[in-house]
């Protein structure tokens, strides 16, 4: 299998979260900043395509038009944001923790502050990653319940 290009990896998140229609537009930092949260959960939390290149890539296909609200891109705009199933189910679960009489959750949630605070930029796909690493035990007995359901 070959290594995808920038111009493959834009491709698949405007296949993705992009409609496209001659009457759409959207302000090119808008489109850059869904970019790397698809980015960073779908491709890598390393190495961001910063926004001149994925400027380059997308001009090659889209216009782009000055505003006096700044710069848009012409034939583009993101998809109305469904909520994800799994997202559903996350917030049932985080519901469920968060009215049960254990410490854990307070534990956890204190934990991923403290994460966030040290480092605001992080994302879900590094938090992960961090507890991958930190918390084998309880990572791998996940992942075998998620093999068996």
């Amino acid at each position: 299998m070959s290594k995808k290009t920038h111009k493959d990896i834009i491709n698949d998140f405007i296949f993705e979260c992009c409609e496209v229609a001659e009457e759409a537009r959207i302000q090119t930092k808008d489109l850059y900043n869904a970019f790397t949260d698809w980015y960073v959960t779908n491709i890598s939390c390393c190495r961001l395509p910063n926004f001149s290149s994925f400027s380059r890539e997308i001009i090659k296909e889209y216009e782009k038009e000055n505003t006096c609200a700044g710069w848009r891109y012409i034939g583009l705009k993101l998809k109305e944001n469904k909520e994800d199933h799994r997202l559903a189910l996350a917030k049932i679960l985080m519901n469920q923790i968060d009215n049960s009489a254990e410490s854990s959750a307070f534990w956890m949630v204190s934990c991923i502050s403290k994460l966030k605070s040290a480092n605001p930029q992080m994302n879900l796909v590094c938090l992960l990653n961090i507890i991958q690493k930190e918390m084998p035990n309880s990572f791998n007995k996940y992942q075998e319940y998620l093999k068996n359901t």
